[in-house]
């Protein structure tokens, strides 16, 4: 099997292929995986194995996406970045790597023996079943431990204002924006209409998972962001730290709610009730002081939006739906066309209610009626990062409105756009320091 996986272009190699040399005498974990909550789960399970295992034990990536663009070179480069990939990783657009070791489903984890053939396969939660396995390897003196070192791609300049930003929340004039890749938040409040946004506050500098101030709390990528609806405290995904946060932005101070939830995506607020987007449990989770209590059975949810009576969600398959905690019902919405892999979902008022959707695939930003389920494409078209009336975007997750503006998290560009519901076009918003 392992013949499989040389001469073709990689990730992290330093632009060369993989070669008999680097995998021969190793135990190689091959990680079948997509670009979505499971995958990012399956390669931080991965690192943590790793971790424990030491040398002889390479894990080498199988990138298997839905949607073929999504395999380009850049795309794939800023893709195993943003999930702070730093082994081998291959792209599988035309699924014969999948078929080849016949791989039902994603994210799945093979091992391969130091002689290449295949001993074990399973969900990336259960690697710790191999522990024994490569222990045995070892004490036969079957495993080369010669370190493999990986030459990742290139790290993100640190004088970028954003990192893979994933997720914004928008309410009287202040904007946050979730700073996935640099694990922190960053507060914005605007100045008139222009596109320039004074830095409020900063929250979070490396990854953690500690309570307290501003100054003291610390994230591990957030992806989710709602304001509560007196706009006095900001709920937080904290997608890496399985946990749901609370920002008060009165006494800046920052919080745990209780509970675990496993690789949160998104949070909303239906009234006073604090919801969250558990896509690995295939559930929207009602939030309290007691724990999280599963609200309703949506498979791969991912976005989240009430509208006050409503949550409505985007779901694994790329369709929009709602759910009512008043009665428990849940219903779908019939599109005017499928949506590109979405990713962010929130409601905007514009000549009546919309909602509106970051479509990931599509680097465009769509509006949808609610009442009819028609959907048009407000701005992008094509991938690129260019302002004005005719604007690109780069995979854009994360989308929140104020009045008749839609604020775009454009991830892979490390931007926050702005997109105007009675114009069309788009610019970009810069966020700077006041001076002192």
């Amino acid at each position: 099997m392992r013949a499989h996986l040389l001469n073709i272009p990689c990730c992290n190699t330093g632009g060369r292929p993989l070669s008999e040399a680097d995998l021969f005498g190793r135990a190689v974990l091959v990680q079948f995986f997509d670009d979505d909550p499971a995958g990012l789960l399956a390669w931080r399970e991965t690192a943590e194995f790793i971790a424990d295992q030491g040398r002889g034990v390479l894990p080498c990536g199988v990138f298997s996406p839905e949607d073929a663009a999504a395999a380009e070179r850049e795309t794939m480069r800023k893709m195993v970045r943003r999930l702070n990939v730093v082994w081998p990783v291959t792209a599988d657009a035309s699924g014969d790597l999948r078929a080849v070791f016949a791989v039902p489903r994603l994210p799945l984890t093979v091992l391969l023996d130091p002689d290449g053939n295949e001993v074990w396969r399973g969900e990336p939660d259960d690697l710790p079943e191999t522990g024994a396995i490569i222990a045995a390897w070892r004490r036969d003196g079957l495993l080369d431990t010669t370190p493999f070192v990986p030459s990742p791609e290139e790290e993100l300049r640190f004088d970028d204002v954003l990192h893979f930003p994933e997720a914004v929340a928008a309410c009287d004039g202040l904007v946050v924006v979730a700073d996935t890749g640099a694990h922190r938040l960053m507060a914005g409040r605007f100045i008139d209409e222009r596109p320039l946004a004074v830095v409020e506050w900063i929250v979070g500098k490396m990854p953690g998972f500690s309570s307290g101030t501003f100054a003291e709390a610390s994230f591990f990528g957030p992806r989710g962001l709602a304001f509560s609806p007196d706009g006095s405290a900001l709920a937080v995904a904290d997608s890496l730290n399985h946990a749901v946060r609370l920002a008060d932005l009165e006494t800046r101070t920052v919080r745990t709610l209780p509970g675990f939830v496993r690789l949160p995506t998104a949070v909303a607020y239906l009234g006073e009730t604090l919801f969250a987007a558990a896509p690995c449990a295939g559930a929207i989770v009602r939030m309290n002081e007691k724990g999280p209590e599963i609200a309703a059975r949506v498979p791969g949810v991912l976005a989240l939006a009430g509208d006050g009576e409503r949550l409505w969600f985007l779901d694994g398959a790329g369709g929009i739906g709602w759910f009512d905690p008043g009665n428990g019902a849940t219903g779908a919405l019939a599109l005017s066309r499928p949506l590109v892999r979405p990713a962010g979902l929130c409601l905007a008022q514009a000549d009546g209610l919309l909602l509106c959707v970051a479509e990931t695939g599509a680097n465009a930003v769509a509006t949808i009626d609610p009442a009819t389920g028609e959907v048009k494409t407000r701005a992008g078209k094509g991938r690129g990062y260019v302002d004005g009336f005719r604007p690109r975007f780069f995979g854009p997750r994360g989308i929140a409105a104020m009045s008749r503006t839609l604020f775009v998290a454009d991830t892979s560009n490390h931007a926050l756009r702005a997109v105007s519901l009675a114009e069309s076009g788009a610019g970009s918003v810069t966020l700077y320091a006041a001076a002192e």
